[in-house]
């Protein structure tokens, strides 16, 4: 079937016994129906919902419980819930998980951080149905304006029991690996810890279609210094092999929030993404350096025209020190040659109006996607980790994850035994047409009639990458988003930015 068809069938199949999309975005609140369907229209009670549920981890920064509540009533209705969050710095917010976990079999944690400036930044829920275990890995906080109002990514797989006589100390996989070390990290109560490595190692990972990306506060070296951060993305990317046409592909990274970074971080950064070989021939190259690096960060006339008006840029916390940080020795921003704008993809996706807080890297070639990254990591040393000591140790401050999506991995799940297993869906699994010749990445939109994989024998995967690609360039009257300084003007909701921050909350909603 020619590509065009392929992904045409894929995005319009939504019914019991199809797989989930390779990621999705989370439903934003006012969108018409094509824009709200599908890949595009993801909602949280939905994933957690569907069966029995013995055993639920819920890990993030922000929750607001009674909201949560409100939204995913079934929450309630699970067996045991193991809250890990990252609200430290809000004891109303605390107030609320512990309020809820009273007469409750519920666990409320907050992780060790070794650095005043660290954070669990990691969204994520592990659930634990009759039928198997399915993860799921956002990048929304639990707070009403990021589940409605913003644009964000949701990636989740439903995994199977491993066979009888298998052994759960050996792990199914990388994935299986990547998760056990990262909740040993998290540094639960003992029995808590106990219970989380069982119920994921009774599980088989082996058809996992994407890669964990995970980072935990701390000093690593040695074998561990691969494991976390942009190290791990290093490391996984050095392990493909991509079509030619990726050669010095470019680079884009969208992000919400921006620390305080510098050219070589930013090259050490970008070297770690630009991972990876294709085969010249006989002879295997690497992809070699990015020909363009551009980021995606909304402009101030794009935050006060959005859906949520001057507020939707409290969630962009990019401070002006940070967001107009020259290098040393020059008075231009330093990212000015790469910013470029947020125009949520209109056309196939339709979120040129829901500022993002979803995180996303990738390479492409025009609309085929090389490989993505959706994740909590912001555009941060304390996120992705800075190489010290002569790049033999690696330095993070924050708990963070995310996943890799490669058509490696699409293409081994789409052949595996396990390929469309549900833990909530009684309808029987999708056939297996044995192992696609090979498998692209598309953005959405981006394979028609016209496009070059229209008439190919590769299965088309489509993606939606909430931007264009590539990414337009600011023009010479956009200026990025700061927070903290007053902008002139009202907003979509009539609103100067005072007003705005001021008749807004977070909690509450």
């Amino acid at each position: 079937m020619p590509a065009a068809a392929q992904a045409a069938a894929s995005a319009s199949c939504a019914t019991a016994g199809c797989p989930p999309p390779a990621f999705s975005l989370l439903r934003v609140r006012g969108l018409p129906q094509e824009h709200s369907c599908g890949m595009l229209g993801a909602q949280l009670a939905d994933v957690l919902g569907g069966g029995h549920v013995r055993y639920m981890l819920i890990s993030n920064y922000m929750i607001d419980m009674a909201w949560l509540l409100s939204a995913v009533p079934s929450i309630l209705d699970a067996d045991q819930v193991l809250l890990v969050h990252g609200e430290r710095k809000s004891p109303m917010a605390v107030k609320m998980m512990t309020d809820a976990a009273q007469g409750r079999r519920w666990t409320v944690h907050a992780p060790p951080l070794r650095d005043q400036w660290g954070v669990h930044h990691s969204k994520a829920f592990l659930l634990h149905f009759d039928r198997g275990l399915r993860v799921i890995v956002m990048t929304a906080n639990l707070i009403y304006q990021d589940c409605n109002l913003k644009t964000q990514g949701l990636w989740y797989q439903d995994f199977p029991r491993k066979a009888a006589g298998t052994s759960s100390d050996q792990a199914s996989s990388s994935f299986e690996a990547a998760l056990t070390d990262y909740v040993n990290a998290l540094r639960l109560p003992l029995q808590a810890a106990k219970q989380a490595r069982a119920i994921i190692a009774e599980h088989d990972f082996s058809s996992a279609r994407a890669h964990l990306v995970t980072s935990v506060p701390g000093y690593h070296t040695g074998a561990d210094m691969r494991k976390y951060g942009h190290m791990r993305v290093r490391e996984l990317l050095r392990g493909e092999t991509f079509p030619s046409n990726f050669q010095h592909s470019p680079l884009v990274a969208q992000f919400s929030s921006m620390g305080s970074v510098n050219t070589k971080w930013l090259e050490e950064l970008q070297h770690s993404f630009a991972q990876g070989t294709y085969h010249d021939g006989q002879v295997t190259r690497p992809l070699g350096k990015p020909e363009d690096f551009r980021v995606v960060w909304p402009t101030v006339s794009a935050v006060r025209d959005s859906n949520e008006g001057w507020f939707a840029g409290c969630s962009i916390p990019g401070s002006a020190a940070n967001v107009l940080r020259a290098a040393k020795g020059c008075t231009v921003p330093m990212l000015k040659q790469h910013w470029c704008i947020w125009d949520g993809n209109p056309t196939a996706v339709g979120r040129q109006h829901a500022m993002p807080h979803i995180k996303t890297y990738l390479r492409h070639r025009g609309q085929e996607v090389a490989y993505l990254v959706v994740t909590s990591h912001n555009l941060s040393k304390a996120a992705w980790g800075v190489l010290q000591k002569g790049e033999t140790q690696m330095y993070i401050m924050h708990y963070e994850l995310g996943v890799m999506l490669l058509p490696s991995l699409e293409q081994a799940y789409r052949s595996h035994e396990h390929f469309g297993f549900s833990c909530t869906s009684i309808a029987p699994q999708p056939s297996r047409a044995g192992e696609p010749e090979d498998v692209q990445f598309w953005a959405k939109g981006g394979v028609d009639t016209h496009s070059s994989a229209a008439t190919s024998d590769a299965y088309a995967v489509e993606l939606p990458v909430p931007y264009m690609l590539p990414p337009q360039r600011y023009g010479a009257s956009d200026e990025p988003w700061r927070v903290g300084e007053a902008f002139s003007g009202l907003d979509s909701k009539g609103c100067t930015v005072q007003e705005s921050f001021e008749r807004n909350s977070h909690y509450g909603n």
